[in-house]
C-alpha cells in the first residue's frame, strides 16, 4: 500500500512539470538556458546602447598656407565645444556626439569664417580653415570745416586802390577854401583802400545824412557850430572831435560869427567807388 502511494505522488510531479511549458516545446534539460520568447532577444550583460563619441583636429591657416596660432574654434550642434589653436595652428576639441557641426573660426585682423564639420563615433576627423586678411580700417574723415557766418554787406571787407602818401597843412587849405563864397565848400585831401578824408567848411548848414558802409570822424579845425546825432543835440567847437558809427543820421549847423572848419574821415567805403 505504501508503495503505490509513492508511485502516484511522483506521477502527479511530472505532470504538473509538463503542463508548465508551452504547448509543443519541450522543457529546458538541466544547466540549459531558456529560450527566448517570440520578439524577444538575448543582450550580452554590460553591452552600451549609445555610439561611441569622436573628435576633431582643425588646422588654422592663412591665406598662403601659414599657420595661425592663437585662433579661436568653436562648433556648434548637439553640444558646444570651444577651443584655441596652439602654436601649430590646430585647435582639437574632444568628446563629440556623432553627428554634423557649424565651426566658426575667428582671429583678431582676419575676416571671420564658417564651415561644415562631421563628426564619426570613435573617429578624429581633421579639417582645415584657411583666413583672409581682414582690409584696412579707412581713415577717419577730416572734420568738418568751421562755418564762419557771412558778413552782412554793411561788414564787409572793404577793398580799393592804396592811395598815394600825402603832407599838407590844413591851415593853408582853409584859408584858400575862405575865399569862395558857396554855402559849402569841400577839398578832397586823399583817400587810400577805404579810408577817405576831405576838409568841409560850412557856411550854414550841413543837412542831415547817414553814410551806410563807413563810419566818420569829425574834428573842428577852426569855428563853432553845433552837431547833431540822431536826435542829440551837442555844441561842436575849435578842438571837437567826434565819432559818427555808420548808418547814425548827423548834421553840422553854424553857430557864432565865424563858419566852422571840420576835417571829416570815413572809413569803410572803398576808394572811387
Amino acid at each position: 500500500m505504501t508503495i503505490h502511494m509513492k508511485s502516484a505522488m511522483v506521477v502527479c510531479i511530472a505532470l504538473v512539470s509538463f503542463a508548465a511549458q508551452p504547448f509543443g516545446q519541450a522543457a529546458p534539460s538541466s544547466g540549459q538556458a531558456a529560450a527566448p520568447l517570440s520578439g524577444q532577444t538575448n543582450k550580452p550583460a554590460g553591452q552600451a546602447t549609445t555610439a561611441r563619441p569622436g573628435s576633431v583636429a582643425l588646422t588654422v591657416v592663412t591665406e598662403s598656407g601659414a599657420t595661425l596660432p592663437g585662433a579661436a574654434v568653436s562648433i556648434r550642434g548637439a553640444v558646444d565645444r570651444q577651443a584655441l589653436a596652439g602654436p601649430d595652428g590646430v585647435a582639437t576639441l574632444l568628446n563629440i556626439p556623432p553627428g554634423t557641426y557649424r565651426a566658426r573660426i575667428s582671429r583678431d585682423g582676419y575676416v571671420t569664417f564658417e564651415k561644415e564639420v562631421t563628426i564619426r563615433a570613435g573617429v578624429r576627423a581633421a579639417s582645415e580653415a584657411a583666413l583672409s586678411a581682414a582690409p584696412a580700417a579707412p581713415p577717419p574723415p577730416p572734420p568738418a570745416p568751421k562755418e564762419t557766418p557771412k558778413p552782412s554787406p554793411s561788414q564787409s571787407e572793404p577793398r580799393g586802390p592804396v592811395g598815394a602818401a600825402k603832407v599838407l597843412s590844413l591851415t593853408d587849405l582853409a584859408e584858400k577854401m575862405l575865399d569862395e563864397k558857396a554855402p559849402l565848400v569841400e577839398r578832397e585831401i586823399g583817400c587810400s583802400v577805404a579810408t577817405a578824408s576831405q576838409l568841409v567848411l560850412i557856411r550854414e548848414t550841413l543837412t542831415s545824412h547817414t553814410h551806410a558802409d563807413a563810419d566818420e570822424m569829425l574834428y573842428v579845425v577852426a569855428g563853432d557850430a553845433v552837431l547833431k546825432i540822431a536826435d542829440k543835440e551837442t555844441p561842436f567847437s575849435f578842438g571837437s572831435f567826434a565819432i559818427v558809427p555808420r548808418g547814425q543820421a548827423h548834421s553840422i549847423t553854424k553857430r557864432g560869427r565865424n563858419a566852422p572848419i571840420v576835417l571829416a574821415i570815413r572809413s569803410g567805403h572803398p576808394c572811387g567807388g
